[in-house]
Order: structure tokens, then C-alpha cells, then sequence
């Protein structure tokens, strides 16, 4: 196994999943205190206070991966459901660096869905729509105001960061209320 699914897998035996993409410190941070889940920083070119703590690509193949494995019906749609309610649960929270990756990770399950007609967690971004617009919104002055992670290279943070997974996603998966200045 690689070590993004050793971290899905930790995070979902121990019920933590939502730790995990979220981004706490105990799943992103190896012994050195490095971000041993991020992109590798020789392949972009940035600092990693500039990148995500995870690569939410590799993360989400390796989440695909886990669930693929699951042996029952049963197995696999508590891990969906726990996947679900995880981000949701991000959402929820009100702190813009879980809002943030909870939102990254919407967009990358609606360009994962449009690409793939088997796809594991087919139509999951879009039960997630309505509630990441009311949270992104809810949290718009805070998401501004963070210049971490991806938002440090933006104007306006993370919401720059989010404005700009929005400019870059297909029709279906874009969210029409979130402009900038909104």
C-alpha cells in the first residue's frame, strides 16, 4: 500500500476521516514535522507553505482505491456514507481552512464524476452543492482574509484559491453563486 491509502485507511478505522481531510496535524505531519502527504515540492515548483497540506488528488485515488476494496455492499456504502458525513462535517465546522478543503475536495469529486460513468461515488458533489455554496458564503470574510496553503499565491486567499477552482471546473460542478465580491 502507498501512504495516502495507509492514511485513509488509519483515519476510517479509528473514525477519524474527517480529521484526515481536514487536514489535523496528527494525519499530515510525519516524524520531521513535514507534510509527508502534500505534492511533491519538486514537481511544482512551490514552497509548501504555498501548497496544500494533502494532495487532495492523490488522496481522493487512494479514497476510490479503499472503497473499491471493501469486500460487501454493506462495507462499502457505511464507508461512503462516512466519507460523506465527514465532509460534510468540515462544512459545518465554520473554520475556513476546513470550509476551504472540504470545498477542493467538491470539485475534484465533480471532475472525478464527469470523467468516469462507473465512477465509486457517482453524484456525491452534487448532494454536497447546496450545502458548500450556504458554508462558503457563510464563511466568505474569513476564506478572504486566510493567505495559507493555495491562497497564499492569491489576491484575496482562499477564496481566490476557491474563485479560481470555480473558473476552472466544468458546467455541472461550478457553483453560479459564488463570484468574486459576493
Amino acid at each position: 500500500m502507498n501512504k495516502y491509502i495507509d492514511a485513509i485507511k488509519k483515519a476510517y478505522v479509528n473514525k477519524e476521516l474527517e480529521k484526515l481531510l481536514g487536514c489535523n496535524d496528527t494525519y499530515v505531519l510525519d516524524s520531521s514535522h513535514k507534510h509527508y502527504l502534500s505534492e511533491d515540492l519538486r514537481l511544482t515548483g512551490r514552497l509548501q507553505e504555498e501548497s496544500d497540506p494533502i494532495n487532495f488528488r492523490a488522496i481522493l485515488s487512494a479514497t476510490e482505491e479503499y472503497y473499491c476494496s471493501l469486500n460487501t455492499s454493506g462495507e462499502k456504502k457505511k464507508f461512503s456514507c462516512d466519507f460523506r458525513n465527514s465532509i460534510e462535517y468540515l462544512l459545518a465546522s465554520g473554520d475556513e481552512k476546513q470550509v476551504y478543503f472540504a470545498s477542493k475536495i467538491y470539485f475534484l469529486l465533480g471532475e472525478r464524476d464527469a470523467k468516469d460513468i462507473f465512477y465509486p461515488f457517482k453524484g456525491l458533489y452534487l448532494s454536497l452543492k447546496q450545502n458548500v455554496i450556504v458554508n462558503l458564503i457563510r464563511c466568505r470574510n474569513d476564506l478572504k482574509n486566510a493567505r495559507i496553503y493555495e491562497g497564499k499565491r492569491e489576491n484575496s486567499g482562499l477564496w481566490g484559491a476557491i474563485i479560481t477552482l470555480n473558473d476552472n471546473a466544468i458546467k455541472e460542478v461550478k457553483l453560479e453563486k459564488i463570484k468574486e465580491g459576493v
